[in-house]
């Protein structure tokens, strides 16, 4: 979670107070809590934002004087997260003369999510071809909250026939 200060000491002002006399502080209403946990701390307004989430949060503060008169103001609180990226690397595998051999694909999630995020996958012939120099796949991949590295496994088909090396694409 991130944690916002706002310092509020110059945001409200009595010109009736008396000497020693101050304005308390409190949040009056908040209109996402779960988005937003507003709460005051002397004349700071201390803000956590919670993990993953966007939105917008309507805060309404009250400064009270000691004869009970009070005042309100309200803030506006727009968090926007960047939206989740799902990248691949590279991989590499020997064929081999014979059996099948594991091409695995890091696949990387660009922030930590409070929710799981799901991508598709699909195999597909670059200069490598279907059945006889991999086998076809595809299929879903889900990053529970909090992960942010998976993988995807391809089968390499080994042969005897010498060969240049070859491509196959893994498409998200």
């Amino acid at each position: 979670a991130t944690v916002v200060f706002v310092e509020l000491a110059t945001t409200f002002t009595d010109a009736d107070l008396g000497d020693g006399d101050t304005l308390a502080l409190a949040v009056a209403t908040n209109s996402n809590a779960a988005l937003v946990t507003p709460s005051i701390a002397g004349t700071s307004l201390r803000l956590g934002l919670a993990a993953g989430l966007s939105g917008t949060s309507t805060i309404r503060i009250r400064a009270t004087d000691s004869q009970g008169l009070y005042v309100e103001d309200e803030l506006v609180v727009s968090v926007v997260r960047p939206p989740l990226n799902v990248t691949i690397a590279d991989a590499s595998a020997g064929e081999g003369n014979s059996g099948t051999r594991n091409l695995v694909y890091a696949l990387t999630l660009s922030a930590s999510s409070v929710t799981p995020v799901t991508v598709s996958y699909t195999s597909a012939d670059a200069s490598a071809v279907a059945g006889s120099d991999y086998t076809a796949a595809a299929g879903t991949v889900t990053f529970n909250p909090g992960v942010t590295s998976r993988t995807v496994t391809l089968l390499v088909r080994g042969d005897v026939v010498d060969e240049s090396d070859e491509t196959v694409l893994v498409r998200l």
